[in-house]
């Protein structure tokens, strides 16, 4: 996985999800090489790809702000993709313990639509130092091929307190906009849709 974007509880739980569901496999650094001009949008937010590669048991897109330096977002959506029979909903579980066993106090919801089978996690988190928060919100789908993982986050570095005070319209507002998932990955040279 990217360490350089990812908290250390988002790549310690989706380090977890996949080594419970997925046979074992060692996530392989992605070659120095420029990557294509991709952006998605969520939240009237225009994110740029700046890491893509092999995880364990599939493969993730990251994408954060123009300017942003990847060890450094307040905005990070990500696509992860999953082969094999998975079942979204002990992904979300599985991601929701691995929460609860790193932060007992974090606040996490997990939610699953009857008639898609598509379900929903949000937590908070905060490092011990409480220099910043970061709120996460996925949406675990399945595909023909397995399962993809849609998330977005937002991390708070000035007002840690703040943002927790203010985060109930916002968690409201992400969690309804993510139940439709990020919106397409749009290539810069074509400024089609790509592959999801």
């Amino acid at each position: 996985m990217n360490a350089r974007t990812d908290s250390a509880v988002t790549r310690a739980l989706l380090l977890a999800i996949v080594t419970s569901f997925a046979p074992p496999a060692v996530a392989a650094e992605p070659a120095a090489k420029a990557l294509p001009a991709e952006t998605v949008t969520f939240d009237a937010q225009t994110l740029h790809l700046c890491w893509q590669g092999d995880i364990p048991g599939g493969t993730a897109r990251e994408f954060v702000p123009a300017g942003e330096r990847p060890e450094a977002w307040t905005r990070l959506a990500s696509i992860r993709t999953y082969a094999g029979a998975q079942d979204p909903k002990a992904l979300a579980v599985s991601l929701v313990t691995g929460v609860k066993a790193e932060s007992p106090q974090a606040p996490c919801s997990i939610r699953q639509d009857a008639t898609t089978g598509d379900v929903l996690v949000d937590y908070v988190f905060w490092p011990a130092d409480n220099s910043s928060v970061e709120f996460n919100v996925f949406r675990f789908a399945k595909t023909d091929g397995g399962v993809v993982a849609h998330q977005y986050a937002i991390r708070e570095h000035r007002d840690p307190k703040g943002f927790i005070e203010e985060l109930r319209p916002v968690r409201e507002r992400l969690l309804g906009a993510m139940a439709a998932g990020l919106g397409p990955v749009r290539t810069a040279a074509a400024d089609k849709p790509a592959t999801r």
